[in-house]
């Protein structure tokens, strides 16, 4: 439900809550395409085939070296090795599974950018992390507490990040950026969107399932009482709305993405309260319309023409980027055959398994990541 309240944020904010999504959780490009723990190691980057054209370090080995996994990369007692490939098995018994579908996504996305001539250099990375770092809040944040604040919390490192992260995600806003346009239409329902009247208004959200007789109730009370109203609110089973008394983050604005709400929310007086709404998500709703807020004199179409240009086709190219991402990997039908301690097939698309094995169903937005095991090796 959550995502839903999300969209009352008017279209041309959207640029830098975004980024900041990216940063926090993977709801964005990235984190949407590339897999379903965000991220891998620097030692994962010793799992790849060395004849493509990944950018990192980790990767650039020299493939003609028939004796490149029995490199040592530490001795015991002084005299016994231990190499490449005794790491690389080790590695792979332990994240293997949880690494193979975001190192086969990453794979897919550069081989396109082969084939186009893209490339992505270090300063255009280098160049998107300052962007990034400015984009927390009024005040930017540096290096050091982005690494202690954000990445910490994840357990990753800034290599992951610029590597995991920005890269793929600059790759694939490339793919899509040729299929990006911007309209005359786009841009006055932004405007209208952004600098229009708008509703400032509450919201109590009930669960799927929720007996519509009890609903009803609910209801009859709300509507007639402030009290209950607000009582009701601070006591939904949405957090965010819970601790705010139902106050909606942004008001409700004209070319809404739930044409339905803003209807309602339109048909409102001050002080009044909507009827019970059902939501395509199957959850219910009731909104208070607190004010009405008047559009911004003081802004002109043709004055904010460029910013809102701007902001819509970074918008837009967000959006298609995971377009660009999903046509590309049903095109490459990956076939990931690497079995987990059970022996259960993690993911399968292409050539069946081995009889017996069943496979799982490929989640393609990685909603449900296997854990990842944190230093002390619990997982979370």
């Amino acid at each position: 439900m959550w995502k839903v309240v999300q969209k009352f944020q008017p279209k041309g904010k959207l640029v830098k809550p975004i980024i900041l999504a990216l940063a926090i959780g993977g709801v964005a490009v990235v984190a949407f395409c590339l897999g379903r723990c965000g991220g891998r190691s620097g030692a994962d980057a010793n799992l790849s085939d060395p004849s493509t054209i990944l950018q990192d370090q980790a990767f650039h080995h020299v493939s003609s070296d028939s004796n490149y996994d029995k490199r040592v990369v530490a001795y015991i007692y002084n005299n016994i090795p231990i190499t490449r490939e005794d790491l690389g098995e080790y590695l792979i018994a332990r994240f293997g599974t949880q690494r193979l579908e975001f190192l086969a996504n990453r794979r897919i996305v550069e081989l396109e950018c082969k084939a186009k001539g893209i490339v992505i250099s270090d300063a255009e990375i280098e160049q998107q992390f300052q962007e990034d770092l400015k984009s927390f809040g009024k005040t930017p944040l540096t290096e050091k507490q982005f690494v202690e604040q954000i990445l910490h919390r994840f357990n990753k490192t800034l290599y992951e990040w610029k590597e995991d992260v920005i890269r793929p995600k600059l790759m694939l806003t490339q793919l899509a950026r040729p299929r990006v346009h911007v309209t005359e239409e786009d841009l006055h329902k932004t405007f209208e969107a952004k600098y229009g009247d708008k509703m400032q208004c509450r919201m109590i959200v009930y669960p799927e399932k929720t007996p519509k007789i009890k609903l009803d109730e609910i209801w009859a009370k709300v509507s007639k009482s402030e009290e209950e109203f607000r009582e009701a609110a601070r006591n939904q089973f949405v957090p965010h709305l819970a601790s705010k008394g139902g106050e909606l983050p942004y008001p409700i604005h004209h070319h809404f993405p739930v044409a339905e709400i803003e209807k309602e929310a339109f048909s409102l007086k001050e002080g009044d309260v909507s009827r019970l709404m059902e939501l395509p998500d199957k959850t219910w709703i009731i909104l208070k319309c607190d004010k009405h807020l008047p559009q911004d004199p003081t802004k002109t179409f043709a004055e904010e023409r460029l910013a809102l240009h701007t902001e819509i086709f970074q918008v837009k190219l967000q959006q298609e980027a995971n377009v660009v991402f999903e046509d590309l990997r049903r095109k490459a039908a990956p076939a990931l055959f690497l079995c987990d301690e059970t022996h259960r097939m993690d993911v399968v698309q292409g050539p069946q398994p081995e009889p017996n094995v069943q496979p799982a169903a490929y989640d393609p937005s990685g909603a449900l990541p296997p854990p990842l095991p944190d230093k002390n090796g619990s997982t979370h």
